[in-house]
């Protein structure tokens, strides 16, 4: 079996510092579950960046502009997949029109995330918090 490449995006509300997750439908893997917004590579994306942007476009609806990193800010990989999840910044909290791959989604401060977050995107939080709340802090307080 081929392991597959997915990626996704990350998205920070540079005004309230707060993450943009959605809660993964019934009929989906990982159902219920917590995740970024994202999905696995298709060979039109080229690279995982162009997949998390197309995977969130598609899932969210989301029309505004908003910055995304250069370089995946986490990579999680295991024996099927490789993972590659990338910060994003938004202006404030764009309208979100979830499609059928989503039964929700919500706005989470970092300390106040929902308990059942899909494998992966857990440890990518507990590896990285220390570097996530500065970042959230220096977006808050700046005009990045």
């Amino acid at each position: 079996m081929k392991k597959k490449i997915g990626a996704g995006v990350f998205l920070i509300d540079k005004k309230s510092g707060k993450i943009l997750l959605c809660q993964r439908s019934k009929d989906s893997s990982f159902s219920m579950c917590w995740a970024v917004f994202g999905g696995t590579f298709e060979n039109k994306d080229v690279t995982p960046k162009k997949t998390a942007k197309r995977e969130f476009w598609e899932e969210t609806d989301v029309k505004s502009k908003f910055k995304i990193s250069k370089e995946p800010f986490y990579v999680n990989s295991n024996r099927f997949i490789d993972f590659y999840t990338y910060l994003g910044i938004s202006n404030g909290q764009p309208e979100i029109r979830i499609n059928e791959e989503s039964l929700n989604y919500g706005w989470f401060y970092i300390n106040h995330l929902p308990e059942n977050l899909i494998p992966g995107l857990g440890e990518m939080i507990k590896d990285k918090m220390p570097e996530i709340k500065l970042f959230i802090n220096k977006l808050v307080d700046s005009n990045y």
